[in-house]
């Protein structure tokens, strides 16, 4: 919800440069679907932006140069299958503060936290707006070093075996469990 009028900002402010440029919403309910076609026709940007429900398997993901997400499971899952991703998070102001507070990490994704290194960039709060989600996109997009060093460095991660053993594994480091 706090999203999608930043993420449609961020299509408006990148489509002025690179108006050949296609974007993708996946939306995880078909209930969302009407709000956010509505969103994205009331703002004119429907032969830009497509909407898709998140029961794709990983087509949409496949055919995808850059992701920008803030789903957790989403992030985990882009790191898997080695896809560059932009993390971006919103919360209450009191969450975010009882967050850094109780959390004791330089990180908000899974990815970076195993890493103990920021791989896909995080843009928390404030941070979340047009400008540095497209300087981000932009960066991924034409600068081919950039990519490849998160690849290198997701390399590392080596998640494709036992994915779910290893990130309860960093979870339960994350909380001191």
């Amino acid at each position: 919800n706090n999203l999608l009028p930043v993420f449609l900002d961020t299509v408006s402010y990148m489509i002025r440069e690179n108006p050949e440029l296609e974007f993708y919403v996946v939306v995880s309910h078909p209930a969302f679907s009407s709000k956010v076609n509505s969103e994205i026709l009331k703002r004119k940007l429907g032969e830009y932006v497509k909407v898709y429900l998140n029961n794709m398997d990983y087509a949409l993901y496949d055919v995808a140069d850059v992701v920008v997400a803030s789903s957790g499971t989403t992030i985990l899952e882009m790191a898997v299958i080695k896809k560059p991703t932009i993390v971006t998070y919103i919360v209450s102001p009191i969450t975010y503060m009882i967050g850094r507070m109780l959390v004791k990490t330089r990180f908000v994704s899974l990815p970076n936290i195993m890493l103990k290194e920021m791989v896909f960039p995080e843009l928390l709060q404030g941070d979340v707006n047009p400008k540095l989600i497209s300087d981000h996109i932009k960066d991924f997009l034409f600068n081919t070093s950039a990519t490849d060093n998160i690849m290198r460095k997701l390399e590392k991660l080596n998640l494709e075996g036992g994915a779910a053993v290893k990130v309860a594994d960093e979870i339960r480091k994350v909380l001191e469990i």
